[in-house]
């Protein structure tokens, strides 16, 4: 067994230090490591972005038919994590609000998410994502379509998509 090298003091590398591994203890890079003053900040370009756009209804507000546009991928690539629906007041009765996630104008869910009476307030619903990849101009949609023949549709519907887009 090799024994690791130990200093006592600090130490300086004249030329390259290329570590097969490294452990670096928590705090031990911060922002002034990263850069080096006005204009030599890590560039965007080398910073992936996660971003959560919502749609929501007013809270107080019957569920009713929508289509909006929720986010336009800005990245070179990007890849949905997730996307989660639900309702502040919950449906009553034979009453359904159901949600679907377009990217340019085709589902990417394996089948659109049915909130029913069954579906507590507050409570998320997924789905399955069956298109996770997206490139820049991908344009994303919420779309809500209702049906209340026999019952109280809910209120205040709301949806969440969570993409994270690599500037590259």
């Amino acid at each position: 067994m090799t024994l690791a090298a130990q200093f006592a003091g600090d130490v300086q590398v004249s030329g390259t230090l290329t570590p097969a591994r490294i452990n670096l203890p928590p705090g031990s890079v911060t922002a002034g490591a990263v850069s080096g003053g006005p204009g030599q900040y890590l560039p965007a370009t080398n910073q992936g972005q996660q971003y959560q756009p919502e749609y929501k209804q007013a809270s107080g507000a019957t569920a009713a038919a929508d289509q909006q546009v929720v986010h336009v991928t800005r990245g070179a690539s990007a890849v949905l994590i997730d996307f989660v629906v639900g309702a502040v007041v919950a449906n009553i009765g034979a009453a359904i609000v159901t949600f679907d996630l377009w990217k340019n104008g085709s589902s990417v869910l394996s089948a659109p998410i049915v909130l029913t009476s069954a579906t507590a307030a507050y409570a998320l619903a997924g789905a399955t994502i069956t298109t996770a990849s997206s490139v820049a101009g991908d344009v994303f949609e919420v779309k809500v379509t209702v049906a209340a023949s026999s019952g109280t549709l809910a209120k205040g519907a709301f949806a969440r998509l969570c993409i994270r887009e690599d500037p590259n």
